[in-house]
């Protein structure tokens, strides 16, 4: 039979198909979720390249300009020696004497006899052998004029800092809070008698490879593999031969 008018043929299944509309809602983009919040500051801590949404973000748009990590470290640099420029004028006191003027050890220099006392013997107590070959190497160059020690004491001292100030660079994304707590730590009266006392190097020459530790973790974490995890342990290791108090810094960087 023909179909009435006005009335549409059926298809052959008996059920009239419905047409899909188009959807004019726009798709709602994906919350973050935990687990992006935590790559993206993961991703960040380590300076690794930054894909996720937050804060990450953020902080990569509001970089600041190139230059300005230098100009913040010329100017640790510059109030370390303005605050410890007095030192210079300073002599031999206290343990000076008997550890430096008066132990003929330490005038052995660095030869075979001056190595075989800094890493064989505990005469006075402690084990840090590259703090020994430190003085040695500077009795060699200055021989008794205390201003050579106490210049090179200074010079690991701004080492230190401008070390602390790239770890903190590189953990936080912010040069200028990382510029603060460095010259915090650049003039901080706690660390005078370290730079300012000739024995006292093995505290400075410590803190050296304590940072660098540090950094070689910061690099190992980032993209772990073999020859970066033997990289923080030689560090780590020369940092013992420095000063045996960081026999504590693999707690530290598990905190």
């Amino acid at each position: 039979s023909m179909p009435k008018p006005g009335r549409k043929s059926m298809p052959a299944s008996g059920m009239a198909a419905k047409p899909t509309r188009p959807s004019s809602r726009p798709s709602r983009p994906r919350c973050p979720t935990p687990d992006d919040e935590c790559r993206s500051r993961s991703e960040l801590w380590y300076n690794l390249p930054v894909h996720s949404h937050g804060s990450a973000v953020e902080m990569a748009n509001t970089e600041p300009g190139k230059r300005t990590p230098y100009f913040i470290a010329l100017g640790l640099a510059a109030a370390i020696l303005l605050v410890y420029w007095p030192v210079f004028r300073n002599g031999f006191v206290w343990d000076d004497l008997p550890y430096l003027v008066d132990n003929p050890d330490l005038h052995l220099g660095l030869g075979l006899p001056g190595m075989k006392f800094a890493f064989l013997s505990a005469r006075y107590g402690t084990w840090n052998p590259l703090g020994w070959l430190s003085l040695m190497l500077d009795y060699q160059v200055f021989g008794l004029r205390p201003w050579g020690y106490h210049l090179i004491s200074l010079a690991f001292h701004i080492a230190n800092t401008l070390l602390l100030f790239v770890l903190l660079t590189r953990m936080t994304g912010h040069p200028w809070r990382s510029g603060f707590v460095a010259a915090l730590f650049a003039v901080h009266p706690l660390n005078v008698e370290s730079v300012a006392w000739i024995v006292a190097r093995k505290h400075v020459l410590g803190v050296v490879f304590l940072m660098a530790t540090m950094l070689a973790y910061l690099h190992y974490v980032g993209r772990p593999n073999w020859s970066r995890y033997c990289l923080v342990a030689l560090v780590f290791a020369l940092g013992l031969m420095a000063n045996s108090m960081l026999v504590t810094l693999p707690i530290a960087l598990l905190l």
